[in-house]
């Protein structure tokens, strides 16, 4: 659904949420990354989770602190100063002892391609956990390694890409925890958008159990038969 291949990450701004007693810390300026090579890295660890989501939000609500947020880093000002509000407004919403402290970036977007149409965005991205690699260089005719941490192939943990497109907002979310509820309801405050999307993707599933399941209980049918699953 979400073709990141011609997107273009204007800037980002990475903060630290702390965790059990910890304290965050708050970035005060955005990095801004040109190089095609760079570009293609943040595509991939920004846009690439979701290529395959067949499925949309929207903000519940107008009042919604996170569209708001977001809403003014789409019509120009300061990312970094909406993405402290953001952060501090999950700290203030997420219930100590369900989320881990972990790092939190806010993107923007130009060229977010959904369907046939461009659009600009703004991503939030929560990554719990860092990446362990290997770093090699070459000093004095000889091999240097080093382990290091960061972040690379692993998905964010959760976050939102908001599309704005048409009238209102489109949301895509990720949530590997889906059992926390607060970023989706609390932080977010987003729910199911009335859109051919979701619609045809609804269509699909209720088609898809009748033919695996209700089909084989009516009639004799080999497994041949039945739409594989």
């Amino acid at each position: 659904m979400v073709n990141g291949k011609e997107a273009f990450v204007e800037e980002f701004v990475l903060h630290r949420i702390g965790a059990e007693g910890e304290s965050s810390v708050f970035s005060d300026f955005s990095a801004v990354i040109k190089g095609e090579l760079e570009q293609q890295f943040l595509r991939k660890l920004f846009l690439r989770p979701f290529t395959n989501m067949a499925f949309t939000c929207e903000f519940a609500s107008e009042k919604s602190a996170v569209q708001q947020l977001c809403t003014k880093i789409y019509d120009g000002e300061s990312i970094v100063e909406n993405s402290v509000a953001i952060a501090k407004q999950l700290i203030a919403t997420a219930p100590e002892d369900k989320m881990p402290g972990g790092d939190l970036i806010v993107a923007k977007f130009s060229a977010v391609q959904i369907g046939n149409a461009e659009h600009e965005a703004v991503g939030i991205f929560k990554f719990d956990e860092k990446e362990v690699f290997l770093e090699s260089k070459l000093k004095d005719d000889a091999i240097a390694l080093r382990m290091k941490r960061g972040l690379g192939n692993n998905k964010p943990n959760k976050a939102c890409l908001v599309v704005f497109s048409g009238d209102a907002p489109t949301l895509f979310i990720i949530d590997s925890q889906a059992s926390t509820e607060y970023w989706q309801k609390d932080f977010i405050g987003s729910r199911p958008k009335k859109d051919f999307v979701n619609s045809t993707s609804d269509r699909m599933n209720i088609t898809k159990t009748f033919i695996t399941e209700q089909l084989p209980q009516d009639f004799v049918v080999e497994k041949a038969d039945q739409i594989d699953r």
